[in-house]
């Protein structure tokens, strides 16, 4: 663009960058990149998921699987009101089963 008219590079440049485009480098390689360098480099890009381990989990019972879920929030009193009581939570004896 600048060498189309008489604006200057910088003047170019400041105009791509405020409208929100950046060059993809910010400056040139020194060299050609190794072929182990490009081993190194190259799997982590092409990564994809390979196994599912979350779906192999199988919950054997439900009954024996315990969540605390309590809650706590402020509520509303009238001024000579109590509070309700915050009731227990029921401690099974066998707590989680899972088989994987």
């Amino acid at each position: 663009m600048a060498g189309s008219g008489q604006t200057s590079i910088s003047t170019v440049q400041d105009i791509l960058h405020t409208s929100g485009n950046i060059p993809k480098l910010l400056r040139a390689l020194p060299h050609v990149p190794s072929r182990s360098h490009a081993d190194v480099c190259t799997p982590p890009l092409s990564h994809r998921k390979t196994f599912d381990w979350i779906d192999s989990i199988v919950i054997i019972d439900y009954k024996y699987c315990t969540y605390d879920n309590t809650a706590y929030r402020k509520h509303l009193l009238d001024f000579d009101g109590l509070p309700e009581p915050i009731p227990e939570i029921e401690n099974h004896d066998k707590g989680k089963l899972l088989a994987f």
